[in-house]
């Protein structure tokens, strides 16, 4: 919530609610259906959903996003460094139940997986996660004896397909036509846009805020005069 009313700049008009309570009231809601398996779907962060998993009851799973975390010290063995050691984070709620909080790092790089057992009251009794990296089967280069970048013979790279086949956690995929075709019409449109003059400026800008992200640097800027 202070992340969004800081970066979006939303005036007076638009209100934010404590997502701790919101979530409270939603659930009750639900619960008062008849509704006893409830997955939250949250972009607020992570450490703001471990918080509505251990004081909001009847939650049984709850999707983050927005702080990008890689979970699961799994793929330490691909050479990456997890953000934190377990995926999905277990946390107990205020009645005792378990509550999972999962994030999938960021940008497609990782399928978040689990498979999930519920009893009758609606509570996990057991959770297995297989989170996978994603990548694709025509990245395997390596340098020639001329220095030339190339990519690996056939033998070569079947044997690293068929030890990518053997790992859990970790999946090579070849791209989809149909969806490359339709992601190539909108970049299209997103270059025109770009070529696109909205309008010219006389004044420069002055730089009074700057906010540090994990992947990009947001500034945000004031006109020194208004125009």
């Amino acid at each position: 919530m202070k992340k969004t009313k800081e970066s979006s700049s939303p005036g007076d008009d638009i209100k934010f609610l404590d997502e701790v309570e919101t979530a409270r009231k939603y659930v009750n809601e639900l619960q008062g259906k008849g509704i006893n398996k409830i997955i939250i779907v949250s972009h607020s962060g992570y450490e703001k959903n471990v918080e509505i998993g251990e004081k909001v009851d009847g939650v049984d799973l709850i999707i983050t996003g927005d702080t990008h975390y890689l979970l699961g010290k799994e793929f330490e063995q691909f050479g990456l460094v997890p953000e934190k050691e377990d995926y999905p984070k277990k946390v107990n709620s205020p009645n005792g139940n378990p509550v999972y909080i999962a994030e999938a790092w960021n940008y497609s790089y990782l399928l978040g997986q689990m498979k999930a057992k519920f009893d009758k009251n609606g509570v996990i009794t057991e959770l297995i996660p297989t989170p996978k990296v994603l990548i694709g089967d025509d990245f395997f280069e390596v340098k020639n004896a001329e220095g030339k970048t190339v990519q690996l013979d056939a033998k070569e790279k079947n044997e690293i397909l068929n030890s990518i086949k053997n790992n859990k956690n970790i999946a090579a995929i070849k791209n989809d036509p149909t969806l490359a075709k339709l992601l190539e019409r909108y970049q299209k449109e997103k270059q025109n846009l770009e070529n696109v003059q909205l309008v010219k400026l006389q004044k420069k800008f002055q730089e009074v805020q700057t906010t540090e992200y994990q992947d990009l640097t947001i500034k945000t800027v004031l006109l020194q005069q208004h125009l």
